[in-house]
């Protein structure tokens, strides 16, 4: 049995010298400084750094709603908003707002705390 031996290729930013397994993922990390989203919804327009970002995004426009909870049968239009909901199950909450003793199930609820409760204008309402 003749085995071959895999070389790893790895793509290095010419910047920080960050190694990348693909060059999509480099060419994601030269976006990073320069704030670029190619790749835009065709719907509403909204930019995004990656396709695969706008195809998770696309969701919002449909009534689909593939994941399904285990616990209730409470369906959600993305695996994050699933994710949120189940923690409200198990009651699991790790993220940590850093100026208080708080927690909360999902970083969307964690971000609204934020901006609620210490003034930061950055973020949004948490939708799970």
């Amino acid at each position: 049995m003749d085995h071959k031996l895999k070389q790893k290729k790895s793509y290095a930013c010419s910047l920080c010298e960050k190694t990348f397994r693909k060059p999509s993922d480099l060419e994601r990390h030269f976006r990073v400084p320069t704030g670029e989203r190619p790749f835009k919804c065709e719907i509403c327009l909204l930019s995004f750094k990656t396709q695969g970002d706008v195809t998770v995004h696309s969701t919002v426009h449909s009534n689909e709603r593939p994941y399904v909870c285990l616990f209730c049968n409470l369906a959600f239009k993305t695996v994050m908003c699933l994710i949120c909901h189940i923690a409200t199950h198990t009651r699991e909450k790790s993220n940590f707002c850093l100026k208080r003793p708080a927690s909360f199930s999902c970083t969307g609820a964690l971000t609204q705390h934020v901006v609620e409760k210490h003034g930061s204008k950055k973020g949004k309402k948490c939708q799970h």
